[in-house]
């Protein structure tokens, strides 16, 4: 029997309904004895409000289920709380507003073994609360419209809304930034590092994590205010990572010349409905937000800034 055991590491923040989804779909994961797996959440909430809802799904659950507090409202202190708790030799990342398919933990594990990878990066993709604007779902901008590589592929960054990784990979120098923990790129530069240290990761298509999208999150204002906080952290991720200033004034000219070009797409594309109109307005609000880093001009300095000014 394999001694393999995966720790299944959630951070929360007030979503009881989505928290609850989750931690049930992850009661249901197919394993054919190949390895176990357990659970640990970590509350982002001083006021423990989901120390109830994980307790009652605890009680009737047969998976392994553990529940702390990270009183800190800093993201990358409860993804390393999550870490610091994990027994098992593997992490296994995803977000609360999540939930994987009952085989998502089986892809990701035989991925790794079959090529001896350092991590494993999953599919995300959506789930509509409710039927979104044809114009949104054409656009091609979101991440979900996008091509998912051939399992196997090495990938250059990663995320923690579908991730697993050794457990040896983290440590005192290898763990979430907290100067990240409120504008949300703390995980690309995690993975990141860990790449620039030698460690691959690789893709896998067929581990499949849905992320519920709310209709707060299609209206332009919060993508616009999102692709500006993606530029920022870029240029803060660079600094992070002391990337050298050859390497920073190629991207400083990348986002000139990418406004530029962007903006007369704009024109040419028109007539041709607003699903590329937004597509290229978006990259030009990424481009932005890395100009105003290296200016020093805060346009957007962390994620409460964007579903709170657009509603």
């Amino acid at each position: 029997m394999s001694t393999d055991h995966i720790s299944v590491c959630v951070c929360t923040y007030k979503r009881p309904k989505l928290l609850t989804n989750l931690l049930r779909a992850l009661q249901k994961q197919e394993t054919e004895g190949l390895f176990s797996y357990s659970v640990v959440v970590v509350d982002n909430d001083k006021n423990e409000s989901a120390r109830d809802m994980v307790r009652s799904i605890r009680d009737e659950s047969t998976v392994e289920m553990e529940y702390y507090v990270e009183p800190r409202q800093n993201i990358s202190y409860a993804r390393n709380m999550t870490i610091e708790k994990a027994q098992g030799n593997l992490i296994a990342f995803i977000d609360d507003d999540e939930f994987p398919v009952c085989d998502w933990l089986l892809h990701l594990y035989k991925t790794q073994r079959e090529f001896n990878a350092d991590g494993v990066l999953g599919a995300l993709l959506p789930y509509f609360e409710h039927e979104p604007p044809s114009w949104i779902t054409n656009s091609r901008m979101y991440f979900w419209a996008r091509e998912r590589p051939v399992t196997g592929t090495v990938l250059v960054t990663g995320n923690t809304g579908n991730a697993l990784i050794k457990r040896s990979l983290v440590g005192p120098d290898s763990m979430f930034n907290p100067d990240f923990g409120l504008s949300g790129g703390g995980d690309p530069e995690f993975f990141e590092k860990l790449i620039e240290k030698g460690h691959v990761f690789v893709s896998c298509r067929e581990a499949l994590v849905y992320e519920v999208i709310p209709p707060v999150r299609w209206q332009t204002q919060y993508q616009f205010r999102k692709n500006i906080l993606q530029g920022v952290n870029s240029i803060r991720r660079f600094r992070s990572m002391n990337k050298s200033i050859l390497f920073r004034l190629k991207w400083f000219g990348k986002a000139v010349l990418g406004i530029i070009i962007y903006a007369l797409l704009l024109f040419v594309c028109a007539p041709f409905g607003k699903g590329p109109l937004f597509k290229y307005i978006m990259k030009i609000a990424y481009f932005a937000g890395v100009l105003s880093e290296y200016a020093r001009v805060s346009i957007i300095k962390d994620r409460s800034q964007l579903e709170s000014k657009s509603t």
